[in-house]
């Protein structure tokens, strides 16, 4: 059947997925992993498609795998960290960022991955818009090209609101240069 027949037959089954955990640091609530990997797991079993993942070289890859014919798709995370607490966090922010992306799930405002990175750990960090701040580095620092990171690096000027989010957002661009 192909990968993607099989996941538009799992997008058309309407999973919901509530959010199960609360941020207390930015009072926010968010799914967790658990919870998408329960919710799932039999949702893809029964279609034959194994999820895994893998980190190699600062990146976790979550890959999803149609066995019956081999076709598959992936997505890559940047690791940054090399403190074991702060890249097992990202790792786990990763996997649920991952999925969300390859499951067309909505994660909304899901920012405890943030507390990985000690630059992004203030409140007043925090933007109001939806797709915000840390959904743009992490594009930015995933992008393999030039232009990209252009396009990204352009895509914060709308986010940034604060002279301590531009602060943060050249050091980061100034990281990836």
């Amino acid at each position: 059947m192909g990968i993607y027949k099989k996941l538009l037959k799992i997008q058309t089954e309407s999973v919901a997925l509530k959010k199960d955990a609360n941020n207390p640091f930015f009072k926010s609530s968010y799914i967790t992993l658990d919870n998408i990997i329960s919710t799932y797991n039999d949702i893809l079993t029964n279609n034959e498609i194994v999820c895994y993942h893998y980190t190699k070289d600062n990146k976790l890859t979550t890959v999803l795998l149609d066995t019956e014919d081999d076709t598959s798709i992936q997505s890559e995370f940047n690791i940054l960290n090399n403190d074991p607490q702060k890249a097992w966090s990202e790792i786990t922010y990763g996997k649920r960022y991952n999925l969300g992306q390859l499951l067309n799930i909505q994660t909304d405002t899901d920012d405890d991955g943030n507390l990985a990175s000690k630059a992004w750990n203030t409140k007043s960090h925090y933007p109001e818009e939806k797709r915000g701040l840390m959904q743009v580095i992490n594009d930015m620092k995933s992008a393999t090209t030039v232009e990209d990171r252009v396009k990204f690096k352009d895509e914060w000027k709308t986010f940034a609101k604060s002279e301590k989010q531009i602060k943060w957002l050249t050091d980061e661009w100034n990281k990836l240069t």
